[in-house]
């Protein structure tokens, strides 16, 4: 008993803090409408075309979206690798902690990530640091950009923020705890790109202020909208308010005084534009923390493996993939694998054969093929999907790094889209040592994997298709094609670059892109495709 009342006595002096502040920020709020003539804020309001809404809406959720990309990219960079659905799930719901002081309630996302996936809690609230420092940065530059002569209070900002970070950073070390965030953004290309996507995001976000001017019939300059938004931002972050409610709006509203506007048009702006950015936020902070609090793992599990996850989708698997985008690739891969093993009448093992389709394609042309896999479910489902009069290829519940075959078993073996779920060099090391023990000498073994090297199919692949689709779950370890040149007990034979169409390509375009797509392969782009087959020999 005495436990839970030293625990929650803080957590209610914060509540009663919070609320506090609250009523003073609504306070200031109804000292504005009070200061103001009704007749005139409601003329303005008035005024206001609906054909605005949408693009008001979008551009607050290109924030949000862009914000995401940027947590969960530096989520990775610091190793610590979620299931992209499970993230955004959790990341919405911290937006309801903009309402708290200082936004410390968005460390909820820290919480909801550590209790569903396992995730280190102090890595995930380092990143969450990190991102009110991109943050404040981010804004500043864009303040201090669209007029130099005015950057005073953004350097001030980006100051304190330093000072701050290297505090916070100068404690923890004390304490003996690794910032690994800090190291992460030392890389300069982890820095470009998680500042580059904070100035993407925050600048969307400060067309907000122009963009509600206009909304109402009333213009001002797009770079003094985006300086008074990215002000207004910061010093009401810096009064600790929740959602920065009186502080942000009464900035932005003198600020709109000093471009010419009269104080009835600025609030009905400013209100416009809040409701637009931060009242947006609250109300899908507001439905994901009830979804996560309803049963988040019932929606978005995190399997114990990655065959549990497999184990799920059984007879879904396939059902993943339009039709005609699953034949195409079918096709490509079978024909790929035929090729190469060309001459070879040894047995293969396809390792992660998943439901049976590649092995039985090789099976009916000739090669004497097994399979294995870890996922029960999808050997299961595999096993309903024989044609009728078509004999099953014989199959084993196995992992790939502990296969059940002696030594030398195998004239060849192949791994189509398996390897870079096996979790991280390590892993893959000890499969690939695995693999070379059951392969005679002058073995082969071939790899089709998604290719990394195209920057478009990685953020699609890594960020998008978790989301979209539920092969992947965003915790995947893509395979650069030049890893496979130093590979022991391999040596590398050749790497085909093939496919260049996203998932998404509907059919009735998909016979000219196709013919695109083979154009693209036989030219110097043909390294950048969306997947690529290595050719390994066994040493």
């Amino acid at each position: 008993m005495r436990l839970e009342w030293e625990i929650s006595r803080p957590v209610r002096r914060l509540l009663r803090l919070n609320i506090g502040l609250v009523l003073l920020g609504l306070g200031v709020a109804v000292a504005w409408v009070l200061s103001t003539s009704a007749g005139a804020s409601l003329d303005a309001l008035a005024a206001f075309r609906p054909v605005f809404a949408p693009w008001l809406i979008a551009v607050s959720l290109f924030c949000i979206a862009v914000r995401f990309l940027r947590w969960q990219y530096l989520l990775r960079r610091v190793d610590v690798r979620v299931p992209t659905r499970s993230s955004a799930v959790a990341y919405l719901a911290s937006l309801l902690g903009i309402a708290t002081p200082a936004h410390v309630g968005e460390a909820i996302r820290c919480v909801l990530l550590r209790r569903q996936v396992g995730a280190p809690l102090g890595l995930t609230l380092e990143v969450l640091v990190a991102e009110r420092v991109l943050d404040v940065f981010a804004l500043s530059l864009l303040g201090a950009a669209v007029r130099p002569s005015g950057f005073l209070p953004f350097a001030l900002a980006v100051a304190a923020t330093a000072a701050f970070a290297l505090v916070a950073v100068g404690f923890a070390r004390a304490v003996g705890h690794p910032i690994r965030s800090v190291h992460a953004l030392r890389r300069p290309r982890t820095f470009v790109v998680a500042f580059g996507l904070s100035v993407l995001a925050w600048g969307g976000a400060s067309l907000l202020l122009a963009l509600t001017a206009a909304s109402i019939g009333q213009s001002i300059a797009i770079g003094g909208g985006v300086r008074l938004y990215a002000l207004s931002t910061l010093l009401g972050a810096a009064t600790l308010t929740p959602a920065g409610v009186g502080a942000t709006g009464s900035v932005a509203i003198l600020g709109l005084g000093d471009l010419g506007l009269g104080v009835d048009v600025s609030m009905v702006i400013v209100s416009i534009m809040r409701l637009a950015s931060t009242g947006l936020s609250l109300a899908i902070g507001a439905a994901f923390t009830g979804v996560a609090f309803r049963g988040l793992r019932s929606l978005d599990s995190v399997p114990a493996s990655t065959a549990a996850h497999f184990d799920a989708l059984g007879e879904e698997y396939a059902a993943e993939l339009s039709p005609h985008v699953w034949s195409h690739l079918l096709a490509r891969k079978t024909a790929m694998l035929r090729q190469a093993l060309e001459g070879r009448s040894g047995r293969g093992v396809d390792l992660g054969c998943g439901l049976g389709v590649q092995a039985r394609e090789l099976r009916d042309r000739g090669h004497r093929v097994v399979g294995i896999d870890a996922a029960r479910g999808l050997l299961l489902a595999g096993a309903n999907q024989v044609p009728v009069g078509s004999a099953p290829v014989p199959v084993t519940n196995a992992r790939i790094g502990r296969l059940p075959f002696a030594d030398g078993s195998f004239d060849f073996a192949y791994a189509v889209g398996v390897l870079h779920h096996l979790g991280g060099l390590e892993a893959r090391t000890a499969a690939l040592r695995e693999v070379a023990r059951v392969l005679e000498p002058g073995g082969l073994l071939l790899v089709h994997e998604t290719n990394p090297r195209n920057p478009l199919y990685r953020l699609y692949m890594g960020y998008v298709f978790p989301i979209v689709r539920d092969i992947d779950e965003g915790v995947e370890h893509w395979i650069e094609p030049g890893e496979w040149s130093r590979v022991d007990g391999f040596s590398l034979r050749e790497t085909r670059y093939f496919t260049f169409l996203p998932d998404f390509t509907p059919s009735w375009l998909f016979s000219t892109a196709a013919a695109v797509e083979a154009r693209l392969e036989v030219t110097r782009l043909r390294s950048w495709s969306a997947h690529y087959m290595t050719v390994l020999e066994r040493l």
